[in-house]
């Protein structure tokens, strides 16, 4: 069958902003509408119509573009020098997939966003550095996108990793990312526009994030961030649908602690999710579009070789053998051997886009694969680990020698996203305790923060050998989360990183013999009823008869005892 003309068969993807914290969709240039054949290659129709959309770059081929000669161009930036402000972070530095957070400002050239907001793709758009800038905000907007992305075989950077690490030249390149420009400039006043499906195409990768030159706090933009990388890797958005009335597009409750990253993202937890929540507007599976290869786009861009001239525009072409050349488009079939003919050969471009995969497991799921700890001093010796998957469990040993055991997993300082749940289980898989504090949201409305999303105890066991296991959990009921508040959040997306420790001590030997100096008797014991700890500290060797000063220290030991019961460590936002 005859091949329709493929000059630049660009597919239409969704361009997503975010104005001034409130999400709306960008009002743009028109496009056409595009129109499929039988051979599944997305044709120019002709028609114009006002859209959000725009064509994702290099959908098919390179994003980069026809100017005014005819040509194509692949895309042209120049990113600034590192300012005074810049900071050296990696995630996950040796990942395949890279986000390059640039703060610096650079110049733009021949891509979509030049042709859109510049009506030229010749024309540069140059774009100044992030707007308020200091250390601490690259610093807390890097924390919070790497804690996201925590889960993915991806680098999170704030340090130039070169275009080898960005662009990617073929469909075998298995190395290439995205850059985030964070800048002052918004496009038309945006604070977030991205290109949807553009991650990994053939070429480079580019969206937007601007504070616009107002005060906007690094979580919020952190949040911006992930959402639109959300938006290349295929993401449409997570709204609600409210009763006889128009849906909002975005899911953005006021209060509480959860929110998906493909909503508005304001609240403390800005987690992927499975939008299976009460009145979402969408059927979409964050993870799984993510991480599924079969969600690939192919990719094609046909020319001339060696000048680089796109299919002429009154021209099809056929392909035979691998061989592809020029036809009138008032050819109907193609030849069953190829035109050898040089002067019509044209050479075509072929690649998928992107996903990124999950990171390896770090730690075994199970207790016959569970990781020793390391008990060898007085001082925890921690143990850091991700979890990564809805499903994933990491699994630890150690031993308690008899007495008192310390533990206690905490999520990333910045930004958390994993609600921990930590449980023990003793030797024949007999589960002996499990730690789940009550997440609550503090903090104040302008800067809320979660409590509760670390687990911590101390627990009295018996010599032998037991297993703490590390898993993301949900809390409250999804039914009672509003339009307006969250006050639960499913286990999907329960994510990211963790610190874990566990110290133990021998069991006290006996107390000294009593003093034969008078005394005004023992020292209380608490009742082991009033707390965990206070169970523990009944459970020790008698105290011995002491002088009235002895008796003090005594009391005040128990005191301080009294104040090791589990206790949960407040999260900074």
């Amino acid at each position: 069958m005859k091949s329709p003309r493929l000059r630049r068969a660009l597919a239409a993807s969704a361009v997503t902003c975010v104005v001034a914290g409130v999400a709306m969709a960008g009002a743009l240039p028109a496009a056409a509408a595009p129109a499929t054949d039988a051979r599944g290659a997305v044709i120019a129709s002709g028609e114009e119509r006002a859209s959000d959309t725009i064509p994702a770059p290099g959908s098919p081929g390179a994003p980069g573009a026809e100017a005014d000669d005819g040509l194509y161009h692949p895309p042209t930036h120049v990113p600034n020098s590192p300012g005074a402000n810049a900071v050296a972070l990696s995630s996950k530095p040796g990942a395949a997939a890279t986000l390059w957070l640039n703060f610096d400002g650079g110049v733009l050239q021949y891509t979509p966003w030049n042709t859109l907001w510049q009506q030229d793709a010749a024309t540069p758009i140059v774009y100044p550095p992030v707007n308020v800038d200091t250390i601490e905000l690259r610093s807390r907007i890097f924390d919070r996108v790497a804690e996201i992305f925590a889960p993915f075989d991806v680098n999170v950077t704030t340090v130039y990793p070169g275009v080898e690490k960005l662009d990617r030249t073929s469909a075998d390149d298995l190395e290439y990312g995205a850059t985030a420009m964070i800048t002052a400039r918004g496009l038309d006043g945006l604070l977030g526009v991205a290109q949807e499906g553009s991650f990994g195409v053939l070429g480079s990768n580019y969206f937007w994030v601007s504070n616009n030159g107002e005060y906007t706090s690094a979580s919020h933009l952190g949040a911006v961030v992930a959402h639109e990388a959300g938006h290349t890797l295929g993401l449409a958005h997570s709204g609600f649908s409210r009763s006889g009335q128009v849906p909002d597009e975005y899911y953005g409750p006021q209060s509480g602690l959860w929110s998906p990253v493909m909503g508005l993202g304001d609240r403390p937890l800005v987690r992927w999710s499975d939008n299976l929540y009460p009145h979402s507007t969408i059927v979409q599976d964050d993870l799984a579009v993510i991480t599924t290869p079969e969600a690939q786009i192919t990719t094609e861009t046909v020319y001339v070789p060696g000048s680089r001239e796109l299919l002429p525009s009154d021209k099809g072409y056929c392909e035979v053998d691998g061989i592809a050349w020029m036809i009138p488009l008032e050819q109907d079939t193609c030849p069953t051997t190829p035109n050898l003919d040089p002067a019509l050969r044209l050479e075509i471009a072929r690649g998928v886009t992107g996903r990124i995969a999950y990171r390896s497991d770090d730690f075994g799921d199970d207790p016959a694969s569970a990781t020793t700890l390391d008990q060898s001093t007085d001082a925890p010796s921690e143990v850091e680990g991700i979890i990564s998957t809805n499903t994933d469990r990491d699994a630890f040993r150690f031993t308690s020698v008899g007495g008192p055991v310390h533990l206690w997993a905490r999520p990333a300082p910045i930004g958390p996203n994993l609600d921990i749940l930590l449980t023990v289980t003793d030797a024949s898989g007999a589960e002996v305790a499990r730690i789940d504090p009550p997440a609550e949201e503090a903090g104040t409305y302008f800067a809320p923060y979660a409590n509760g999303l670390d687990a911590e105890t101390e627990l009295v066991l018996p010599a032998g050998e037991y297993v703490a296991t590390v898993s993301g959990v949900g809390f409250g009921d999804l039914d009672d989360n509003t339009e307006f508040a969250s006050p639960a959040a499913p286990q999907y997306g329960s994510l990211g990183q963790y610190s874990l420790a566990v110290t133990s001590a021998p069991a006290p030997g006996p107390g000294p013999a009593p003093s034969p100096a008078p005394s005004p008797g023992p020292a209380p014991v608490p009742s082991p009823s009033s707390s965990p700890s206070a169970a523990l500290a009944a459970t020790g060797q008698p105290l011995p008869v002491l002088p009235l000063v002895g008796a003090l220290v005594a009391i005040a030991a128990a005191v301080v005892a009294l104040g090791l019961t589990t206790r949960r460590r407040r999260a900074r936002p």
